[in-house]
C-alpha cells in the first residue's frame, strides 16, 4: 500500500485525506480473485479456494456458482430493494453467480460508461450499485490487462485513478450526494507480504462443494490487507488538533481523527473484510446475514457520524501523467499460441456460463468448447463470439471493445 506516492495517485490520495481509511481491511481469504470475489457478494465462497482452471471449466456448473444461503443481490430482491451492476465490459466476474440469468442482467446491467448520467436523476432507482471495471486486453485480446481501468499490472494505475475520479465527481454532482456511500476496495493484495499478520476468521458455515476444494482450506483465516477507502458526506470532518476525536464503533480499534499534518482525514483501525460490506448493506436495509462470516463482521457505519451532511469536494485532481507510451498500440493478439493464463481461464468460464444462458439445452457442446481453449488465440475467438452474442441478446455492457 506504500508502493505510489501521493503525486502519483493524487485522486485516490484526496479521498483518503478527505474522508476514511480502512487500515485493517483484509481480504477474505489467502487467496485469489475468484474466492474473494464471491466472499464480497455471498458472504462465502462455497468451498472455493482457487482460481478456476480447465478441470473446473469441464466440470462447470454451468448455471453459475450457487451457495446455501444465496446472493446479496438475492436478499436485496427479497427485500424489494432494487440493485444495478455496472461494468467497464461484457464479461464481469460477478456474471459467474447463479441467479445472473440474461433476463437479470438484461435489467440490473448497465455499462460503466453510464453511471455518471444516471446518477443525474432524482430517482435512480437502486439501493445498492456494484461496480465492475474494464479488464483492457485480457478481453479484447488475450492479452494482459492493459488499456483497462481495474489498476492490476500490466495495466497504467493512472487509468483506475480516472475511474475513481469520475464515479466520485458523477456521485458528487448527484442529488443522491447527501444520501451515498462510496466504498473503494480490492478483491485482494496482489503479492505476498505485508507487516500485519492476517488475523483468524470465522469460516462461513454454509453447505460447501467438496469439488470446490484444491487445498484444503478451512476458511479460518483472513487474507493480506487491501487498501479500502469509505466515501459519505456522512463521514465528520476530522476534530481539530488537541480535541478528542477518536470512536471506536463498539471494536475497541479506534479511529484516529486527523490533525494537522496527517495525511488523511480518519483512520478506521476496526477490522474489517469483505464481509463487513455485506454486514454493513445488511444493517442498513435490515437484512439477515447470509453465512456466520457476515453475521460476526464488523460493519463501517459507525463511520457515517456527521450530524448532518458536510461539504466536501466537487471535483478531484487529474490523474497524474503516467508517462505510459503502448496506450497508443493497436490492439492485436499477443503471442496467439501462448497457452491460456489463469486470468484468461476465469474469463473463459465466466463466457461459457454466459453462453449456456444463451443455450440452455447446449450445456455438452459448451463444456466441451471451452475445455478445448487451449491458446490466446483460442480464447480471443470465444470472448469476441460470447460478447457479440450477449450483445444481440440486448446487455447493455457487451459493447465492442474501444481502441
Amino acid at each position: 500500500m506504500a508502493c505510489f506516492t501521493a503525486d502519483q495517485l493524487p485522486v485516490l490520495s484526496t479521498l483518503a485525506r478527505e474522508f476514511a481509511v480502512c487500515d485493517r481491511w483484509f481480504s477474505a481469504l489467502p487467496g485469489p480473485t475468484w474466492p474473494n470475489r464471491f466472499f464480497l457478494h455471498a458472504a462465502s465462497s462455497a468451498g472455493l479456494d482457487h482460481s478456476p482452471d480447465p478441470v473446473d471449466t469441464v466440470r462447470s456448473k454451468l448455471s453459475g456458482y450457487t451457495f446455501e444461503h444465496g446472493t446479496l443481490y438475492e436478499a436485496l430482491d427479497g427485500k424489494g430493494l432494487p440493485w444495478r451492476v455496472y461494468a467497464g465490459d461484457a464479461l464481469p466476474q460477478v456474471s459467474a453467480l447463479a441467479g445472473m440469468d440474461l433476463p437479470t442482467t438484461v435489467e440490473h446491467y448497465h455499462h460503466l460508461d453510464d453511471l455518471a448520467e444516471h446518477l443525474q436523476d432524482p430517482a435512480y432507482p437502486a439501493a445498492y450499485t456494484f461496480i465492475e471495471p474494464n479488464y483492457g486486453h485480457v478481453l479484447t485480446h488475450g492479452g494482459d490487462f492493459r488499456c483497462g481501468n481495474s489498476q492490476h499490472p500490466l495495466d497504467d494505475v493512472t487509468d483506475g485513478e480516472a475511474l475513481i475520479k469520475s464515479v466520485y465527481e458523477g456521485l458528487r454532482r448527484s442529488p443522491l450526494w447527501e444520501s451515498s456511500l462510496l466504498v473503494i476496495t480490492y478483491d485482494e493484495h496482489g503479492g505476498f507480504y505485508d507487516h500485519v499478520p492476517p488475523p483468524a476468521a470465522v469460516p462461513p458455515g454454509d453447505r460447501t462443494d467438496p469439488e470446490h476444494s484444491a487445498h484444503g482450506f478451512r476458511f479460518d483465516r483472513l487474507g493480506v490487507r487491501v487498501p479500502t477507502v469509505v466515501v459519505s458526506p456522512w463521514i465528520p470532518a476530522a476534530a481539530p488538533a488537541g480535541t478528542d476525536s477518536s470512536t471506536d464503533g463498539g471494536t475497541g480499534s479506534g479511529t484516529d481523527g486527523g490533525t494537522d499534518g496527517r495525511n488523511c482525514n480518519l483512520i478506521d483501525h476496526t477490522q474489517y473484510d469483505h464481509g463487513s460490506l455485506l454486514a454493513t448493506v445488511e444493517r442498513l436495509f435490515g437484512l439477515a446475514p447470509l453465512t456466520d462470516r457476515d453475521a460476526r463482521a464488523n460493519d463501517f457505519l459507525h463511520l457515517l457520524s456527521a450530524d448532518a451532511p458536510r461539504e466536501a469536494p466537487r471535483t478531484l485532481p487529474d490523474p497524474a501523467e503516467s508517462g505510459v507510451s503502448w496506450k497508443a498500440e493497436a490492439a492485436g493478439p499477443a503471442d496467439p499460441g501462448r497457452p491460456v493464463t489463469a486470468t484468461l481461464r476465469g474469463f473463459v468460464e465466466t463466457a461459457a456460463i454466459q453462453e449456456a444462458r444463451l443455450h440452455p439445452q447446449e450445456h455438452d457442446r459448451i463444456r466441451q468448447r471451452a475445455a478445448g481453449i487451449a491458446t490466446v488465440a483460442d480464447a480471443e475467438q470465444y470472448l469476441s463470439d460470447i460478447t457479440a452474442q450477449l450483445g444481440r441478446a440486448g446487455l447493455r455492457i457487451a459493447r465492442p471493445p474501444q481502441g
